[in-house]
């Protein structure tokens, strides 16, 4: 039933009355693929061609990078997707590598996170972390990119619970590539597989799907889901249970090289390319 319901509002979704106007755009970068921020105004962006990540102020301006091509300590092999939103850490989900690093908020390096061990059983190890997310403040929820699913680890470290496989019926993953949370711990997972979101609770207990055509990237903001579709930005309240808006994409947004999308607030959002890092402000639609 819910998901009839949720196919019910997409079917009414508001008629689009903003689009997007430039603020600024920055960036060298080599394969840029990733982006996040803190509640402090940081930027960071991960590189995944250059194996760095880069922190940058509210005014765009790189204040810190760190990393490089390695395996050890600090170092990243072909990174997929970072997370500041803890406001604390950064936490990189470094594949290649098998692990997820985290690094304070100047980018110096604190941790790792890998199961490919024999003291972690199997439901509870991953090869390849896709993209990972911080939830009650301290515990890690990763996207195993091997077995389609996501693991969580208590304070970071100890494995009590999976979800997405295929005993989540409904929920049940087949290629998730992003992960993120709302300001009450709703977990929603782009599964690129279904060209879906689909939603769980922290718990991993699976609610509902949201499916649009040609979903790019999804971005979250308080209680709001945003969806970056070919079509515009969908502004999806989780409170309301109801599409509230839709965004049109001005013409000079190249839809099929984005490689990266966040919300910093309801306002200003960041579409991310290969090659730079682009803001944008929302701007009432002229007639």
């Amino acid at each position: 039933m819910i998901n009839l319901f949720f196919a019910f509002i997409f079917s009414f979704a508001p008629v689009s009355d903003s689009t997007l106007a430039l603020e600024a755009e920055t960036g060298n970068f080599v394969n840029a693929n990733s982006v996040s921020s803190d509640n402090l105004g940081n930027i960071y962006i991960l590189d995944r061609g250059s194996n760095e990540i880069y922190k940058m102020n509210s005014n765009l301006l790189i204040v810190k990078k760190n990393g490089k091509q390695g395996w050890r300590e600090g170092e990243l092999d072909t990174p997929t997707s970072i997370d500041a939103t803890t406001s604390l850490d950064i936490f990189v989900s470094d594949g290649k590598n098998r692990r997820v690093q985290r690094f304070d908020r100047n980018l110096n390096f604190i941790s790792y996170l890998a199961t490919d061990l024999k003291t972690f059983k199997n439901e509870f190890q991953f090869k390849t972390p896709l993209a990972s997310v911080i939830v009650n403040s301290n515990d890690i929820y990763v996207v195993d990119g091997d077995n389609n699913r996501v693991v969580v680890y208590k304070d970071g470290l100890n494995p009590v619970n999976s979800f997405g496989d295929y005993q989540s019926g409904n929920g049940q993953l087949s290629k998730p590539s992003k992960i993120i949370k709302d300001n009450s711990n709703n977990i929603f997972i782009l599964d690129k597989g279904s060209n879906s979101v689909k939603r769980f609770d922290s718990f991993g207990t699976y609610f509902s799907e949201l499916k649009i055509d040609t979903i790019i990237s999804i971005s979250v903001f308080e209680k709001n889901l945003y969806i970056l579709t070919g079509d515009g930005i969908y502004c999806f309240d989780n409170e309301k249970n109801a599409y509230i808006s839709r965004i049109s994409l001005p013409a000079e947004i190249n839809k099929n090289l984005i490689t990266g999308f966040h919300s910093l607030n309801n306002n200003k959002f960041i579409i991310l390319y290969k090659n730079k890092l682009t803001l944008w402000r929302l701007s009432p639609k002229e007639d």
